[in-house]
């Protein structure tokens, strides 16, 4: 297997063809940092013709009108030109995308987590020798490889993990959290929605705890990353099969999730009391306006909008959170557009009503703590950090920290630095080094501490 010397390019020494497919909110460092490679002969494939005809200007790189999933039959004379395809697409569209791909005999590269459709694909990709690589992205992506490193230091020194937490988030900057959700808009609001209807399971103090879809607001903590910033935290999905991933066997305490401004989940959970967030579809709906919609999501009838603030104070028993409904401009008469179900209509409405600016900035926040036990009952709390902004009229945190972590994939696949085939995640050494190093050397700061806590044990003991 290849290695790297220290603060490298990854520069390629042979022509390499790459082809992008998505024109979203993460392409565009993702494309930047590929195309400062002579020789790599880049070409991006999309649905949006306009940003397609600006990144051509701006980059010099071939394009592709490509409308997926309705022109899959283009798919294959387009794959066949390139030898690794990053997908930067929904993840739905993934499944259409990989099986062209080793179809193909290509390569591919994705931030996502891996799918139950990817994993159908891991055999077939090992027979033959091609690498299937996701997970390279901020989360998941960018929080494993730091975790890892921090894990396998510990491994290495003989010790052994007792508890383990990790959360993340992409926020808009502090100054710029200035609506009832304390959040902002640069892509499809309704994933963040409906986290709220994610099951969960964690291990707490040797208790493993689960919580329904639609419970987070029993599971909520805060923390203190640094002076200025405070934020709540919830679980999210299944945290305990995380053991067995980061062979972490002993630890007592395994929790992953999400992290948000405080109060944003209060506010998230009235509208889902309000059935807002309900993802079934609505029937007969003939609203054009909040106030109007919102009664018929209720199950009430038009001629009790006078007391739908009434209505809303009874089911929500709280007049600050009626306060928060009503300067979201869900009791008032603004028109609206209303689609399928009252999520899809709720997630148009905040998009357009919230977005991020391009002279506000974000903020991508990854906390991992860690408690290393080693022999004579010593132990230390390693905390991994990476707090970053966005830039102000460019890239945006979130953009540069999935982008780059795609984009850095790729090359490491064309470089022939991943000896692994099949279905894989940044989970090699290798791996993690040269990505967390070479982010590094585009700007990103990961910070970690080490503390000895042996001595507060005993005090409390």
């Amino acid at each position: 297997m290849a290695s790297i010397p220290p603060n490298t390019t990854l520069s390629l020494s042979k022509e390499s063809h790459v082809l992008v497919l998505g024109t979203g909110y993460v392409a565009e460092p993702c494309i930047q940092f590929l195309n400062r490679d002579p020789l790599i002969r880049l070409t991006v494939a999309s649905n949006e013709e306009s940003k397609l005809s600006m990144l051509e200007k701006k980059y010099s790189c071939n394009t592709c009108l490509l409308i997926l999933p309705a022109e899959r039959d283009k798919l294959p004379g387009l794959v066949q030109k390139y030898d690794v395809i990053i997908s930067l697409l929904p993840k739905f569209l993934h499944a259409i995308v990989v099986e062209v791909v080793v179809e193909q005999r290509k390569h591919m590269v994705t931030s996502s987590y891996v799918s139950e459709e990817m994993r159908k694909f891991d055999s077939l990709a090992k027979g033959r020798n091609l690498i299937l690589l996701n997970e390279m992205g901020l989360d998941p992506g960018i929080d494993h490889m730091l975790a890892l490193r921090e894990i396998q230091q510990v491994h290495d020194q003989g010790g052994k993990i007792i508890s383990y937490t990790s959360w993340a988030g992409g926020l808009p900057a502090p100054e710029s959290a200035d609506n009832p959700l304390k959040y902002k808009f640069t892509w499809a609001p309704i994933g963040m929605l409906t986290n709220i209807w994610n099951p969960m399971k964690y291990l707490k103090e040797g208790h493993i705890i689960t919580g329904e879809g639609g419970t987070v607001i029993e599971h909520l903590d805060n923390i203190q990353v640094t002076k200025e910033l405070r934020f709540e935290v919830f679980p999210n999905r299944d945290s305990l099969v995380y053991k067995d991933e980061y062979k972490i066997h002993n630890a007592t305490t395994v929790i992953r999730g999400s992290l948000r401004y405080p109060g944003h989940m209060k506010v998230l959970n009235a509208l889902k009391d309000l059935k807002l967030i309900d993802r079934s579809p609505l029937q007969h709906s003939h609203s054009n306006t909040w106030s109007s919609y919102l009664l018929n999501v209720l199950g009430r009838v038009q001629e009790e909008r006078d007391k739908l603030v009434q209505i809303v104070t009874e089911i929500l028993g709280d007049t600050g959170l009626v306060d928060v409904v009503g300067e979201l401009g869900l009791l008032s008469d603004t028109p609206i557009e209303v689609l399928s179900s009252p999520v899809e209509t709720l997630a148009r409405f905040v998009e357009d009503k919230y977005p991020l600016k391009s002279d506000e900035r974000d903020l991508v926040v990854l906390l991992n703590t860690i408690v290393a036990e080693y022999s004579e009952g010593e132990r230390t709390r390693i905390t991994a950090a990476l707090i970053e902004y966005g830039i102000v009229n460019g890239f945006s945190a979130m953009s540069r920290c999935v982008g780059l972590t795609a984009a850095i994939g790729c090359k490491m696949v064309l470089l022939g630095m991943i000896a692994e085939t099949g279905v894989i995640t940044p989970s090699h050494p290798l791996i993690i080094q040269t990505a967390l190093q070479v982010l590094e050397s585009e700007g990103l700061s990961f910070k970690v501490k080490r503390e000895d806590i042996s001595q507060k044990l005993q005090m409390y003991s």
